[in-house]
């Protein structure tokens, strides 16, 4: 786990934000923490920060040739130090940050003491959000600023202190706070947009690349997986089901990404191109070179609030697509402000004013190699539901390690903005992530629990699957088991996210034992009664008795807000009524209110998963629901039939609530045809109520095993 510790500094001066230069003679004002605000003046003239930053540009201005001429290592190393120099005098003239500094500092130490005594692991980070109201300050490169001197990591990079690890982001002053969560419960879904005009090159192929490596864990496998034996022939299957997860825009227009943005739901946006300069109102800023919608050949350089448009495209009439919340700019230049005389900003500002939370860009020229290390290094953290600012941290980090005689570590910027429940949004974000990665790893295994026949022909195959599916689950469960909330944690928003994970891990072990029931009834089927039956048989008991611990230590968190709750308490009802384990009707009758409580005050999913659960406790009632007598001993079912109407109206309910999120009703469909497949589950009480809940289900989706 990680935890963050927020300085807000914002810095402010009279007047509009464009026509300022900066000066020694201009007179700022920052506001830092509960310190009083703090008058203070910049020691640099506006054109000399414009020649060094020049020489951070690898090649600069036209040699006698005509051409441009390649700035030397050396001067350009020397410019990195210098400028470093300059913006830690700039920090040390802000006492408000430096006092802040050493509050995080100090209760970092005191929290991890505390964690380390908790045998808790938490790794501490100070969060600098950086709100500057005038557009020469944008021009300062505060990322590759030194430490001041009497601060935390004195001497050092400011950004990559081991003993205060600090991430700074960058926003722009609103009068009202964005509304936009950063919750991303749905799958990803990228935009990746490649503009190469004019007979440009960019690494595309890489970024590519490493964009579909990252997202592979929530893409699923070929239903008929078993059967393509040809190692070709199976990553073509499999390339054809990343269409719906990666949209791949190539040789880009601004008006082919407007189309797209309107057509499409997409959680990310990921742009390759070349920086470029125009002129706007006899100034000169920085663009993206895009195709020309007629002629791709040619250059159509966009400015960020033409692209920021197209990007923030929502669709016409009643269809309203939502925003991308993360937008990567892999663009040189793209975080460059260029000139301050007119309104506006860089690509980066720009898009971030239009509504998008979270825009990455480059404030330099990014060279190719830091480009693509940028890009694995995002999006596999990203994907994962990792903490964005992390993310940051860990990119800036492993670009300073990686490459040598380049500023790709300090070129990164992020433009970001935060609601006040983001650090919660984050945990929710990557345990729905967590979920959907083991949920494709057991999708695997359902494939293979359908068609038993072909698991005995091919079975060094489906062991291959199989081991594969369990160890990527195993693996994320191992992950999610040590960014849990502690035990010492009694919160309900702990408790629920401990509960959940309790849940997977039953889920797992049912999906296993699933499987070995289903080849033990092959074998049986063809009356081939031997050693090996009898010890599946074992085995997937003691499989649904681990599954059946882990929904009652679900059951222990006392997780009464929300679904999860009644989803981990049915599993552990049908699981006691499978095993014999022992009627439990007070557990029976609180999930059944808790149920019943969805139904008047949830709404969307949450509504329908009550609806779920209700309609399997129906089925439990005949073995768990109190006697009149008070009795509550039967290790049986009674006799009484399950009325079928029950079960039907619930299911339909189900079914007319999830008109666009079909997991719920593919997931209850899935559990009732349990109860219809494995003699297990079977029983003629419920068999008409069975049958019912399958046929309102099938009729309301699609079956794709997801989840």
């Amino acid at each position: 786990m990680s935890h963050f510790d927020q300085i807000k500094l914002e810095i402010v001066r009279p007047g509009p934000s464009n026509n300022q230069l900066l000066s020694p003679l201009t007179q700022y004002l920052a506001l830092c923490g509960e310190s009083a605000p703090t008058t203070f003046s910049i020691d640099l003239e506006h054109h000399e920060l414009l020649n060094k930053l020049t020489r951070l540009r690898y090649y600069a201005g036209n040699n006698s040739a005509g051409g441009v001429a390649a700035i030397p290592d050396s001067i350009r190393e020397s410019t990195i130090s210098e400028l470093g120099k300059d913006m830690a005098r700039i920090l040390d003239r802000l006492k408000p940050l430096l006092v802040e500094q050493w509050r995080v500092l100090g209760a970092s130490e005191t929290r991890q003491s505390r964690n380390h005594d908790q045998q808790q692991a938490e790794k501490m980070y100070a969060h600098v959000r950086l709100v500057a109201s005038g557009s020469e300050l944008s021009i300062l490169p505060f990322e590759l600023a030194m430490a001041p001197a009497a601060s935390p990591g004195e001497g050092r990079e400011w950004l990559l202190d081991s003993r205060l690890p600090l991430v700074l982001t960058r926003e722009v002053r609103r009068s009202v706070a964005l509304a936009e969560s950063w919750n991303l419960n749905n799958k990803p879904r990228v935009l990746v947009i490649i503009a190469e005009p004019g007979g440009s090159d960019v690494p595309k192929s890489e970024h590519v690349k490493a964009i579909t490596r990252a997202i592979r864990h929530w893409v699923p496998w070929p239903d008929n997986e078993i059967e393509l034996t040809d190692n070709r022939e199976l990553k073509e299957k499999r390339l054809s089901l990343f269409e719906d997860r990666i949209h791949i825009l190539r040789q880009a227009s601004i008006q082919e990404i407007q189309s797209m943005c309107i057509e499409h739901d997409y959680t990310h946006v990921h742009i390759l191109a070349h920086g470029d300069k125009y002129q706007h109102s006899l100034d000169e800023r920085f663009g993206v070179a895009l195709c020309d919608q007629n002629d791709p050949s040619k250059i159509d350089t966009v400015s960020g609030e033409r692209l920021a448009a197209a990007l923030t495209s929502q669709g016409r009439g009643a269809r309203r697509t939502p925003i991308p919340k993360f937008v990567c700019l892999a663009i040189c230049d793209s975080g460059n402000t260029g000139t301050v005389y007119a309104p506006g900003g860089s690509i980066a500002h720009d898009i971030h004013l239009a509504g998008v939370p979270w825009v990455i860009a480059s404030q330099f020229p990014l060279t190719k190699s830091g480009s693509v290390y940028m890009t694995k290094t995002l999006y596999e953290g990203i994907f994962r539901g990792d903490d964005p600012r992390v993310v940051l941290h860990d990119i800036r980090r492993d670009l300073m390690i990686n490459t040598s005689r380049n500023h790709d570590w300090a070129s990164i910027i992020a433009y970001a903005s935060f609601n006040r429940t983001f650090d919660s949004e984050v945990h929710d974000s990557y345990q729905f992530q967590s979920r959907g990665r083991i949920e494709t790893s057991l999708r695997r295994i359902d494939n293979l629990e359908l068609a038993p026949e072909k698991v005995v022909k091919n079975e060094d195959a489906a062991a291959k699957i199989r081991d594969q599916a369990f160890a990527e689950a195993e693996k994320t469960l191992s992950e999610w088991s040590k960014r849990l909330p502690h035990q010492s944690d009694s919160s309900m928003e702990a408790r629920i996210r401990r509960c959940e994970y309790h849940g997977m891990c039953g889920s797992k072990c049912k999906r296993e034992a699933l499987m070995k029931l289903a080849h033990l009834g092959l074998i049986e089927n063809i009356k081939s009664r031997t050693k090996n039956a009898t010890r599946l048989r074992k085995e997937a008991r003691n499989l649904l008795n681990q599954a059946l611990q882990h929904y009652r230590d679900g059951i222990d968190e006392r997780a009464y807000e929300g679904s999860k709750f009644h989803w981990v308490a049915t599993q552990a009802l049908s699981l006691l009524a499978i095993l014999k384990g022992g009627a439990d009707p007070l557990l029976y009758s609180m999930t059944r209110q808790h149920a019943e409580q969805d139904l008047k005050s949830a709404a969307g999913t949450d509504k329908a998963w009550a609806h779920g659960t209700l309609a399997e406790l129906v089925l439990l009632k005949s073995y768990h629901e109190q006697t009149d007598t008070g009795k509550s001993t039967q290790k049986s079912i009674n006799t009484a039939t399950v009325n079928p109407n029950e079960t039907r109206y619930h299911c339909a309910e189900m079914v007319e609530i999830c008109t666009t999120d079909k997991f719920p009703i593919e997931s209850t469909l899935r559990q009732f045809k349990r109860y219809a497949a494995y003699e297990i589950w079977k029983n003629p009480i419920w068999d008409d109520a069975v049958t019912a809940a399958i046929a309102e289900l099938e009729a309301g989706s699609t079956e794709t095993n997801d989840g």
